[in-house]
């Protein structure tokens, strides 16, 4: 059966995705673009928790959320607070 066999592709591009995000954050970090950091963070947060990873989303939350807090970032604080947008087309007859 070839669907069974390539049921782990998603799954890994998402975590090539986050650990991307991740260099991303870290490099704009290095570079002292803080702005930068903490948006390729909220992404990679939000990608672990559409991947359905509670507890690396979780532990990258508490780090974004007070570097947020920290710095004023008001922005980042109120996506992460905000209720997921709902898929296109959801809820509509």
């Amino acid at each position: 059966m070839r669907d069974g066999k390539l049921r782990w592709v998603p799954r890994l591009l998402g975590l090539a995705a986050v650990a991307a995000l991740m260099e991303m954050a870290a490099d704009a970090e290095r570079r002292r673009f803080l702005c930068w950091s903490l948006e390729a963070k909220l992404a990679a947060w939000q990608l672990l928790q559409a991947q359905g990873q509670p507890a690396r989303a979780a532990a990258l939350g508490r780090e974004l959320e007070g570097q947020a807090r920290e710095h004023g970032y008001g922005r980042i604080l109120h996506l992460m607070h905000a209720a997921p947008p709902a898929a296109p087309g959801a809820g509509s007859p």
